[in-house]
């Protein structure tokens, strides 16, 4: 009896697959997805064996179910995929391609790159089938990586499950989210420093090592933001990193709940990179997207010499979108969905986003992104030309995924508008859009100022006390709709200021500082440069020479990487030519004031001091660093201190 059951297995294996898919599926202009799991139930987790084969013709021709398998046929792992959504009975799956042993086999699907993680999520509570598409390629065409996607028919262990999406699951890759790979050997200075993926968002159904931010999102509020490690994976990243990336982000968190959290030259600006933050809101506020800021949000953060600043990004989950949603107002068409306060629920928008919502410079820059794109990208009349396209591509397919699916006329979580027929939601979603987009371009449009800042990678040197001049065309090219461009620094030792078309500096005493341009509209700034570094150097003085006054400086550079040098000039007590020794203090505080080294704690003789500050395992951000001098004699010296920042 067992070799006979073994034969008639035998004998079923060689039958052609299409007899076990249901009648009416025959053939389909969508590549054909087909997975075995051999009889085994797909978990949430861990990932089971199973067989995958894909059938695709990319000549246009039509894909018939009893083709061989012509694209991939081999072994995957897969599992279940989503939180929420993993109630609707059409799941979604993440699954891996697999070597016969096991091991990951990096292959090419659909067109897209090769890779080994890859998404099939099933389109339910969606009866477009396709916002999640749409608005991965907005923001693939404003310049952001977001998931390339790809509309399939997915047939399961002999089941037709209807119209499903490919797609590219967020890793660190060259052909997806794009930052240095960090191997457990990289634990220090630079290669430290990046790169990591992290996300907010929720904990089940996922890998979710992390921390809680120290702040809450709004006064007296209950929630805690919870930061989670995503790449690298929770069994790769080691404890340095872990601490790396988690003082990074709570060393921006603090900066950002200081009051001058937008100060021009010590505020946030250098420690993001604000296009992506101004992008990021607009691809979440233009479909509304109920989750954008609060979960499925990720960051990154590449290398400091490969432009460390923390990116937003990439986007992620927007099935709830473009006025799918009936709750937390996402269904509105007029205002602004990071403004809504959400009380009774876990997962709220970090406090950050509120702060940076509210700084003119975020906002000036977020309309000049928004007007930059709303004529060709952004046209509702251009996004219908792509729905419609996509609405062809499926319409055929999208009769069968509601045949099995028989959810039109339905109300499926979270809906907020149920149409009668396909058509009507397609209907819907073009006409929501519309709305959207009018409400957004009577807030944003008009004339956003602009200043075309050049990025100052190189440092400046000039003597002390000499006025040197530079062509302003060195800092920026051009202003639009600007009252006045202006220079600043937080020295008192530094004088910048605008001569016609020159920018002459000045410096009193020996040191490196960092000066900014701003650009002023209304009685505000409006626009920020990045940072410029001028240097003077300390001449003329060595251990055998008697200073007549003291002085503290930190060395070239500033901002500085990983380490630098700070220098200190002990004069003489009570006008005496005689070389004293005093005590010296000599130690570093982070901005809140917490002891972070102690460089020097010794005697110390009249005369120049330099020592070495190793930063390599701090986050980025603004450092005090507070020099004590105790003469013997008398108590003349006191304390002197002075700013410096770690850019990462």
């Amino acid at each position: 009896m067992i070799r006979s059951l073994h034969y008639i297995t035998i004998i079923l294996a060689l039958l052609p697959h299409w007899i076990f898919a249901q009648e009416e599926f025959a053939s389909s202009n969508l590549p054909i997805i087909i997975i075995d799991t051999y009889g085994e139930v797909i978990l949430d987790e861990p990932k089971i064996s199973a067989h995958m084969g894909i059938i695709y013709r990319d000549d246009s021709t039509r894909n018939e179910l009893s083709d061989p398998f012509n694209h991939y046929n081999g072994e995957i792992g897969i599992e279940l995929r989503g939180s929420s959504t993993q109630s609707y009975p059409k799941k979604s799956y993440a699954f891996e391609t697999r070597n016969s042993d096991g091991s990951n086999l990096n292959v090419s699907l659909l067109g897209m790159p090769e890779e080994n993680d890859w998404i099939l999520y099933g389109p339910y509570s969606d009866k477009s089938l396709f916002r999640n598409i749409l608005i991965y390629k907005l923001a693939r065409e404003m310049g952001h990586y977001a998931s390339r996607t790809k509309l399939v028919e997915l047939v399961l262990n002999n089941s037709y499950q209807g119209v499903y999406i490919l797609m590219e699951k967020i890793k660190r890759d060259k052909n997806r989210v794009d930052i240095s790979k960090l191997d457990s050997t990289d634990l220090s200075d630079d290669e430290l420093s990046g790169g990591y993926i992290i996300k907010i968002d929720k904990t089940d159904g996922a890998e979710n090592e992390g921390w809680y931010s120290q702040f809450v999102p709004i006064p007296s509020s209950w929630q805690r933001i919870f930061y989670q490690y995503h790449y690298p994976d929770q069994d790769e990243i080691m404890p340095e990193q872990k601490e790396y990336i988690r003082e990074f982000i709570n060393n921006f968190e603090i900066r950002m709940k200081m009051v001058d959290y937008n100060d021009p030259i010590e505020g946030y600006y250098d420690l993001v990179d604000l296009e992506s933050f101004a992008d990021y809101f607009l691809l979440n506020e233009y479909p509304r997207n109920v989750d954008g800021f609060r979960l499925s949000a990720f960051m990154h953060k590449n290398r400091d010499d490969k432009d460390g600043r923390l990116k937003m990004g990439p986007i992620w989950d927007y099935n709830f979108g473009f006025g799918n949603a009936d709750y937390y107002d996402a269904w509105k068409n007029e205002g602004w969905q990071i403004d809504t306060i959400i009380l009774h629920d876990a997962f709220a928008v970090p406090f950050w986003w509120h702060k940076i919502h509210a700084d003119p410079v975020f906002n000036n820059l977020t309309a000049y992104r928004w007007n930059k794109y709303r004529e060709k990208l952004l046209d509702p009349q251009r996004l219908n030309d792509i729905i419609d396209s996509l609405y062809f591509l499926s319409e055929e397919a999208g009769i069968r995924n509601f045949k099995k699916w028989d959810i039109i006329g339905e109300y499926i979580w979270p809906n907020y508008y149920i149409g009668d027929t396909y058509d009507s939601e397609i209907e819907y979603l073009k006409t929501w859009i519309k709305k959207r987009y009018d409400w957004i371009d009577n807030n944003l449009s008009g004339q956003p100022s602009y200043v075309a800042w050049k990025n100052s990678d190189d440092s400046f040197t000039i003597e002390p006390n000499v006025s040197t001049s530079f062509q302003i065309n060195q800092f920026y090219e051009y202003d639009q709709y600007i009252d006045s461009v202006r220079f600043i620094s937080s020295s008192e030792n530094l004088s910048v200021k605008i001569n016609g078309e020159m920018l002459e500096l000045l410096v009193s005493d020996p040191g490196i500082y960092s000066f900014k341009g701003v650009g002023w509209k209304n009685g505000e700034i409006v626009s920020v440069s990045p940072r410029f570094n001028i240097g003077s150097s300390i001449t003329g003085i060595d251990e055998t020479t008697i200073p007549d006054r003291f002085q503290l400086m930190q060395n070239y550079p500033n901002p500085f990487n990983s380490s630098t040098t700070i220098e200190f000039i002990i004069p003489a007590n009570s006008g005496s030519h005689i070389p004293d020794i005093s005590l010296m203090k000599l130690k570093v505080y982070d901005i809140i004031g917490r002891e972070i080294a102690t460089l020097v704690d010794e005697p110390k003789k009249t005369g120049k001091h330099k020592v070495t500050f190793d930063a390599s395992k701090l986050p980025s951000g603004i450092y005090v660093y507070r020099l004590n001098a105790l003469p013997l004699k008398d108590g003349r010296f006191g304390s002197h201190s002075a700013k410096m920042m770690l850019i990462k």
